[in-house]
């Protein structure tokens, strides 16, 4: 629970500094900062996580950020970042009605997708052009369908699957 409440005061810390963001001379450091802590704080372990709801709560926590992000940028939403939310969506149903549990498998490209929405929110507020859309977009799409497929395909619930092909 404590973790939970973390998590969300860090959204609403993001949140309030973008309203301050006149007041403030580095604000768009401070939300990168915001972001990078709370990517520190998305990585728990199975032994220490008592709430099966914590996967989505993680999940959940990041929408604000990346809400306030789009408005603060006004960035439009495409239909392909429509799909990633819907197919997101779709792959916790199916993880919950499988193995009753919303703690996704952990994969090398999940990792990676990550690590590339953490750059792009960062490319977005900082105001740099390095053109990571499509890749954060994209990998986003193909991690999610990997990780569904492994889900579907696994008899029993693992935390770590390295990729699709090693089941």
């Amino acid at each position: 629970m404590k973790g939970i409440i973390t998590r969300y005061s860090l959204a609403f810390l993001f949140i309030i500094i973008y309203q301050l963001r006149n007041n403030l001379v580095y604000y768009d450091i401070l939300l990168v900062a915001i972001i990078l802590l709370n990517l520190l704080l998305s990585k728990p372990t199975i032994k220490t996580n008592k709430s099966k709801y914590y996967s989505l709560m993680n999940t959940i926590s990041w929408f604000p950020i990346i809400l306030t992000t789009f408005i603060i940028k006004d960035v439009l939403l495409s239909w392909i970042l429509i799909v990633l939310i819907l197919l997101r969506i779709l792959l916790f149903t199916i993880n919950y009605l499988k193995f009753n549990n919303f703690y996704l498998p952990q994969t090398i490209l999940n990792y990676s997708w990550t690590i590339c929405m953490i750059l792009y929110l960062a490319e977005l507020l900082l105001n740099s052009t390095h053109g990571l859309a499509n890749i954060f977009l994209l990998g986003g799409v193909i991690s999610t369908l990997e990780l569904t497929f492994i889900v579907l395909l696994q008899k029993h619930w693992k935390k770590n699957v390295r990729s699709i092909f090693r089941l």
